[in-house]
């Protein structure tokens, strides 16, 4: 189950700035969590999509993301 303390906004949010070059631990001092919540956060999201949050998460079929 997904951080409680990261909506999907901030983890979204988080992302962006990641590709942007912000480094994965400014990222975090700006959202309040440690390094390694925000990349386990990050790295789920990635799998799960907004579904990390809900009762039972489901992986994202890889092929929707392409289309």
């Amino acid at each position: 189950m997904a951080s409680r303390k990261l909506t999907p906004e901030m983890v979204e949010e988080a992302t962006e700035l990641l590709l942007t070059g912000v480094p994965m631990d400014a990222a975090a001092m700006i959202f309040g969590v440690s390094e390694s919540t925000m990349r386990r956060t990050i790295r789920h999201f990635q799998m799960y999509g907004r579904s990390l949050w809900s009762e039972y998460p489901t992986l994202v079929d890889d092929q929707t993301a392409e289309e």
